[in-house]
């Protein structure tokens, strides 16, 4: 008892050097466990953050395109959930004198699938407006009021000069929506300013409350979609194939009949490019119509679910082969310690022994010393600096949903971890009293 008495007396002594050694242990125990809790974290702020902003299970293409009675098509299957549909426009738009490559993207006010992030302003409410991702509002320098320009060579929009009138939160937007790593940012217009005929996508999420395995849930799903909407669509595409295929030769015939004209060619130049441009215009449209598959784009491939499964792998990985590197800078800390403590006590130790306190009697000093930081290393460790640890990292990737919103409790790994650590420091303790004893003696 009087050994564990001048341990306490030690700390009241020198309150500082108990202090650093704890915050310095309790640093390295908050990375460590944090890093065991991240796995965790990171699942649930992506699966609240893909609550949050509904985002969908399934994303369709198709060259042909989307009618309104597609809808009741997929609404009327069992499991569907929801419905809707979306224009998408890649091309190059104009700001500042600056040629940009961006995907446009029609904006409704009922929008609620692949939801956006408002940042400031308002979403785009005529056809002159449009908001734009934050990443590109900062990057040049703009303002509320700005003018966007559209490059738009096949008529697809009704307006080109766009007021800028909002900013969305910079987000994961493409990330969300393709399997390919698209680094374009995006710019909402108002959906009516689209002149297509057909919808170019159609998000759809699906009841998951009564599925326990959704993957399967998902599967069975796309078989029957296909088997529904294939069909229509495929009819839909072999007729708008064979309208613009007569509307081509219509055309082709048009302009034969200029060229044949026995008429001084300067009097029909301005008909001729006329014709060529309507004659253009339809082999592109032909061009665009190759495929009448529907192109089905599952959440699980889209680039935001791969980049998240793998920052979990990452993180699981790092969770897996540090530890014992970890471990080991603690040991080594407590060593440094428990060394300094005994070449301070020296005196004290050779009155101890004249006392007949043996070797082991005496250790149990700096054992309990070195446990004593490292219990409340633990817990600080593992309770406090454990969350700011994790806070740092997923603000860093951005996944964080909110402070609030962090796994709660021990995982296994992480217990037996600070068990281990508990042991090694008190075994350590007792072997570093040892072996400087033995030194001292042979000295």
């Amino acid at each position: 008892m009087m050994l564990v008495k001048n341990s306490k007396n030690e700390i009241l002594f020198n309150k500082t050097r108990f202090i650093l050694y704890t915050l310095l242990i309790s640093l390295i125990i908050g990375i460590l466990t944090g890093l065991n809790d991240l796995e965790n974290d990171i699942q649930l702020n992506s699966k609240n953050k893909y609550i949050k902003n509904n985002v969908m299970d399934i994303k369709l293409s198709s060259d042909v395109g989307f009618s309104k009675s597609d809808y009741y098509i997929v609404n009327n299957i069992d499991n569907t959930k929801d419905v809707m549909f979306i224009n998408k426009l890649n091309t190059t738009i104009n700001i500042k004198n600056n040629k940009i490559n961006a995907t446009l993207i029609s904006y409704n006010d009922g929008d609620h699938i692949n939801k956006h992030n408002l940042k400031f302003g308002r979403y785009p409410y005529t056809i002159n407006e449009a908001v734009i991702e934050e990443g590109l509002f900062n990057r040049y320098k703009l303002a509320l009021g700005n003018l966007i320009t559209v490059t738009d060579n096949n008529k697809s929009l009704k307006a080109k000069k766009l007021k800028i009138v909002g900013v969305i939160e910079k987000s994961n937007y493409h990330l969300l929506d393709d399997e390919t790593k698209n680094n374009e940012p995006f710019v909402l217009v108002y959906s009516n300013n689209f002149s297509y005929k057909y919808y170019t996508n159609m998000y759809i999420t699906i009841n998951k409350e009564n599925n326990t395995d959704y993957d399967k849930a998902l599967t069975d799903y796309i078989t029957i979609l296909n088997n529904k909407l294939n069909p229509v669509v495929n009819e839909r595409f072999k007729a708008e194939k064979a309208l613009l295929e007569t509307e081509l030769t219509m055309y082709q015939e048009d302009l034969n009949e200029l060229y044949n004209l026995d008429l001084p060619r300067e009097s029909l130049n301005s008909d001729i490019k006329l014709a060529s441009n309507d004659v253009q215009e339809i082999k592109d449209k032909l061009n665009i119509l190759n495929n009448p598959n529907i192109h089905i784009l599952r959440r699980s491939k889209t680039i935001g679910y791969k980049l998240t499964k793998s920052i979990i792998d990452k993180y699981k990985k790092i969770a897996i082969s540090l530890p014992f590197l970890f471990i080991a800078g603690i040991l080594i800390i407590i060593i440094y310690e428990t060394v300094m403590l005994i070449y301070v006590d020296k005196n004290e130790i050779k009155a101890l022994k004249s006392l007949g306190y043996n070797n082991y009697q005496i250790s149990v000093k700096y054992v309990f010393y070195n446990l004593m930081i490292t219990l409340l290393a633990s817990l600080l460790g593992s309770i406090i600096l454990n969350k700011f640890i994790r806070v740092v990292i997923l603000k860093k990737l951005n996944i964080l949903e909110s402070i609030f919103k962090l796994t709660k409790g021990f995982n296994t790994k992480t217990i037996l971890e600070l068990i281990l650590t508990i042991t090694l420091v008190c075994i350590t303790s007792t072997l570093v009293y040892l072996v400087s004893n033995k030194k001292e003696e042979l000295d």
